[in-house]
């Protein structure tokens, strides 16, 4: 996944449970701030996911 001017982390799944931290979201990274979130709902995690990195 890519998003201009962060890391994006998504946490496989745990063997036992199928969940995974922060619910199954994946977490945003602000690179200059340090700033953490999840992703905000199904359509930003799509962008994410059709995005390609330069």
């Amino acid at each position: 996944m890519h998003l201009p001017g962060h890391h994006v982390f998504v946490y496989p799944p745990s063997a036992e449970s199928g969940a995974r931290l922060g619910g199954n979201w994946p977490i945003v990274v602000n690179q200059r701030t340090g700033e953490c979130r999840f992703v905000r709902g199904v359509d930003e995690y799509r962008k994410l996911k059709a995005a390609r990195p330069l």
